[in-house]
């Protein structure tokens, strides 16, 4: 039996380091002040990620774009984009200043967590590398949505998608 080699590239499957942002000022002292910074010590933590990445995918929040910069995490490339944002739940420390606090609706996380895999996988690293290593840095609500798993501060879990 001879496969069609499109059939092979319809079901390869990208392996993916998902990690979620250090500890933030809201999750160690409840500040709900909108897109909090990480704490000192939360800083101190991100320097545990490590890892020789061709693409970084990162949430534009800025607990998440500190926890890339004060990580060991070596990249060739990184794209921010607010499809991998916090969940937008009410809690003011997920909104930017001046951002109106609407509240998506589970179809709108749905549809924006799909969008997300799909952008993904257009990625120039995920199409043309034979073994991309791509990380995501994100939000725990929203990591949780993605891939139906919890994660602690710093956590990484690596899945297929």
């Amino acid at each position: 039996m001879c496969l069609n080699p499109y059939f092979l590239l319809l079901t390869m499957s990208i392996k993916v380091a998902f990690f979620r942002h250090g500890p933030s000022t809201f999750n160690i002292n409840g500040d709900l002040s909108p897109n909090v910074p990480l704490t000192e010590d939360g800083k101190k933590l991100c320097s545990s990620m490590k890892g020789r990445i061709d693409l970084v995918i990162c949430s534009t929040m800025r607990r998440a774009r500190e926890t890339l910069d004060n990580s060991e995490i070596v990249y060739k490339r990184v794209v921010y984009t607010d499809l991998c944002r916090e969940l937008l739940d009410g809690n003011t420390s997920n909104l930017y200043n001046g951002e109106d606090n609407t509240i998506e609706s589970s179809k709108d996380i749905e549809d924006r967590v799909q969008q997300f895999k799909e952008f993904i996988k257009q990625q120039p690293e995920a199409t043309v590398l034979d073994y991309p290593r791509i990380a995501v840095v994100s939000h725990g609500c929203f990591l949780y949505r993605m891939v139906n798993h919890g994660f602690g501060n710093c956590q990484c879990h690596i899945l297929d998608i």
